[in-house]
């Protein structure tokens, strides 16, 4: 059992690291990032001395300090701490993913578009590989979650919501201190809608294979004797 767990936590890095791999690309695009990304990009360019990793780090803490406001279960403590551990290891990849891609500059807009693209995939590789670690939420989805069972409303339209109100509050600050959309753009919304469907691609063309993997190398045999 904790061989198993401690594997799923092993799938759970990598998932992380492309998250921030596919926030970087998104971000290099210049035509906004993920709505997730987008307050603390904006606040890195408001106040550039501390760097886009760190504000994402302080804004997923935020995240996860407003769903043990909502929740002040303690069941739901252990998963708590775990997105926090969550929120420093995608602070410190974005910043490092934004140095692997120092070089990366598009000036077309087409270009942009594509970088765009790529930043979509890669990133929605990172939410799928943490699905199926199947361990614990990032903080942004755990934030939806809390919200959807704090609120008593339908998920998909509490995950709408807040993905918006995130674009909005990002585009707020960007024209009130920056002067300009710079934060967040089309690229913010074109992100939140084609992640979503990528990650249900990928789910319809990997879902058996990496099932099948999962089975045989990181489910133990007595676990799979019981579920049979």
């Amino acid at each position: 059992m904790y061989s198993e767990l401690l594997k799923r936590y092993l799938l759970l890095i990598p998932g992380v690291f492309f998250v921030a791999l596919g926030i970087a690309f998104t971000t290099k695009s210049d035509l906004g990032t993920s709505p997730i990304s987008a307050i603390p990009y904006t606040l890195s360019l408001i106040i550039p001395w501390i760097s886009y990793g760190k504000w994402t780090i302080m804004w997923n803490v935020l995240l996860v300090l407003s769903q043990l406001a909502m929740l002040r279960q303690k069941k739901e403590l252990p998963q708590l701490s775990v997105q926090i551990v969550i929120c420093f290891m995608l602070g410190y990849f974005v910043d490092f993913c934004m140095w692997l891609l120092r070089g990366l500059n598009p000036v077309r807009y087409m270009m942009r578009i594509v970088v765009l693209a790529i930043g979509c995939m890669v990133l929605g590789v990172g939410v799928y590989t943490q699905l199926k670690a199947d361990v614990a939420m990032s903080p942004g989805d755990g934030h939806a979650r809390v919200l959807t069972w704090f609120f008593k409303k339908d998920y998909s339209r509490t995950r709408i919501v807040q993905d918006m109100s995130f674009t909005v509050t990002a585009m707020v600050l960007s024209l009130l201190f920056l002067h300009g959309l710079k934060g967040a753009r089309e690229g913010t919304v074109i992100a939140a809608f084609l992640v979503g469907f990528i990650v249900g691609l990928y789910k319809k063309a990997f879902d058996k294979p990496v099932d099948a993997f999962m089975k045989r190398f990181i489910i133990s045999n007595e676990n799979s004797e019981k579920t049979l």
